[in-house]
């Protein structure tokens, strides 16, 4: 499947071209996991890097086209219930150069790293002089604090199943 980085459209998987990420990439330091992968496993890494970006991330505003679906949650606009919606551009783009730079800086992570793992579950309990030792949830295993500050001011870092948890006890 080729990278379609078109603004708003109905199929994009792309917020950046695979040119540009190239480009990117050529003024980068220790980049060769993405400089070296052939172009299908380059791509691969670009639209997993999205819809990684996408589904982690609270994003500002609202999608812009409320009535025909695009497949990016950018562009966006301010109060899309508004008479006339105003456009969120970031320096004159739709699609800020951050969050492509960030979508590359994410791509490389995957092809380096690995997606980043997730775990809230019960890790230990101890009754006896009561110890705790539960997993702690990190919001930086969703977006790496590398790359996040990016995009920080694009929205706000999603917390999945983070939640406050209690436990009764009894003496």
């Amino acid at each position: 499947m080729a990278i379609d980085a078109t603004v708003g459209g109905v199929d994009a998987n792309s917020y950046g071209t695979l040119a540009e990420a190239r480009d990117y990439f050529k003024g980068r330091l220790n980049s060769s996991s993405f400089d070296d992968a052939d172009s299908s496993i380059q791509e691969q890494a670009l639209r997993t890097a999205v819809t990684y970006l996408d589904s982690r991330v609270k994003w500002i505003g609202d999608i812009k086209d409320q009535t025909t679906p695009q497949a990016l949650a950018w562009p966006r606009v301010y109060d899309a219930t508004a008479e006339t919606p105003e456009d969120i551009l970031v320096l004159g783009e739709a699609i800020p150069g951050d969050l492509k730079k960030a979508q590359f800086e994410m791509a490389l992570y995957l092809l380096d790293v690995g997606e980043p793992e997730f775990t809230n579950e019960l890790d230990s309990i101890k009754v006896g002089s009561l110890s705790i030792d539960f997993n702690e949830f990190k919001d930086s295993q969703l977006i790496p604090d590398t790359i996040w500050p990016m995009i920080s001011y694009l929205g706000s870092r999603f917390t999945p199943g983070a939640q406050l948890k209690s436990v009764s006890t009894y003496r």
